[in-house]
């Protein structure tokens, strides 16, 4: 009799354990935001100015010499420009996937436009290799760059 009221006991207990467990919602590990995700977004740094700057100081050296020296404009161009927008890209829309992934929506609003006009800067920034190698005006294809990164 001991033993049948023992795991009754058990078994009530177990069942108050699930019960419990579902009022509570998920467990921590599944809840709490991707490990990553606060490291990616401080690199991504889409509400910043960290991208203008690094843009500014990259393509400086290009300004003086895209009428002059084509070939290395273009070099600058293709090289460090296009580093600092593709790596910029890549490390935001991990950061979106992230976001996306842990419905974290206040990190995906901030992050998608900033996507969009990541991607803008590299289609942008494509234009300005296309007209750097035809050997046609470039100022113009780099002042709509420069408009999209500031």
């Amino acid at each position: 009799m001991k033993k049948v009221v023992a795991a009754g006991v058990v078994i009530a207990v177990a069942i108050l354990a699930a019960v419990l467990a579902l009022r509570s919602g998920s467990p921590a590990g599944v809840t709490a935001g991707h490990p990553q995700l606060e490291a990616l977004l401080a690199q991504c740094d889409a509400g910043g100015s960290s991208l203008a700057k690094m843009y500014a100081a990259v393509s400086a050296p290009a300004r003086p010499i895209i009428s002059s020296d084509r070939s290395r404009a273009l070099a600058i161009e293709r090289g460090q420009v296009a580093n600092v927008i593709d790596g910029r890209i890549v490390t935001c829309e991990r950061a979106l996937a992230v976001a996306q992934h842990d419905r974290n929506g206040s990190a995906v609003t901030a992050i998608g436009p900033f996507v969009d006009r990541l991607r803008r800067a590299h289609a942008a920034l494509g234009e300005l290799v296309v007209a750097l190698e035809a050997g046609s005006d470039a100022n113009a294809t780099l002042a709509a760059l420069d408009a999209i990164i500031q």
